[in-house]
């Protein structure tokens, strides 16, 4: 799904913090003078029309994968198995995955035996569009504020200290070369997912696995 709105457009990665994102720019648009905003497609990764890009800036939330894995399992256990992630990439597959695992760690082994399947399917969405300004979900509050100033959609009155500008603009071809390292929120979660079973968190985030967001 994208939201389209006069000033930008936001592309939502499924289980990435997208949801809280929309909903916040839905409550405070009036505020922010937002001409107008609006929901086009599905989870699917096929560009949004050059016609409603109009050269607005692109953002979207990417999420650690250890996170964002831990977070597609639990989606799909408290469903019943019956989640369903529309046309995001590979998301059936991760569905059924997550239907055969009956604890976090089958899930990370059978997912990371596929492959880089997180980046893969983060790559999709990135290399749909010249260039992305990436929101991380472990600090989605300041990244979210920082976007807004990027879009000219913040008062000139804001303390512009209170922002953390460290959103970072990616390119499709920087997509493996971000060295942006892990958020400090989101250290001990990781930490313990790692520590609980270092083989089956190694598959999925290890070398040659992942190189976005470490």
């Amino acid at each position: 799904m994208a939201l389209v709105t006069d000033k930008f457009v936001f592309v939502h990665i499924p289980k990435t913090g997208g949801t809280w994102f929309v909903s916040t720019i839905n409550a405070i648009s009036t505020q922010i003078d937002l001409k107008y905003v609006r929901a086009s497609g599905s989870h699917t990764p096929h560009p949004v029309p050059e016609e409603e890009l109009d050269g607005r800036p692109v953002g979207m939330c990417l999420r650690h994968p250890a996170a964002w894995l831990r977070s597609i399992w639990m989606h799909v256990k408290r469903s019943g198995g019956q989640a369903d992630f529309g046309d995001m990439p590979l998301g059936k597959s991760l569905v059924q995955h997550a239907r055969d695992s009956d604890n976090l760690r089958k899930f990370f082994i059978r997912v990371g035996q596929e492959g880089k399947v997180v980046s893969e399917i983060f790559y999709y969405y990135v290399s749909c569009y010249d260039r992305v300004y990436i929101l991380r979900t472990e600090a989605l509050r300041n990244h979210t504020l920082s976007f807004l100033d990027v879009c000219g959609l913040l008062p000139e009155e804001n303390e512009k200290a209170e922002i953390v500008s460290d959103l970072v603009l990616c390119q499709p071809q920087q997509i493996g070369r971000f060295n942006g390292g892990i958020p400090r929120i989101t250290v001990p979660m990781i930490e313990r997912l790692h520590e609980a079973d270092p083989e089956a968190f190694n598959l999925i985030v290890g070398e040659g696995r992942w190189n976005l967001l470490r």
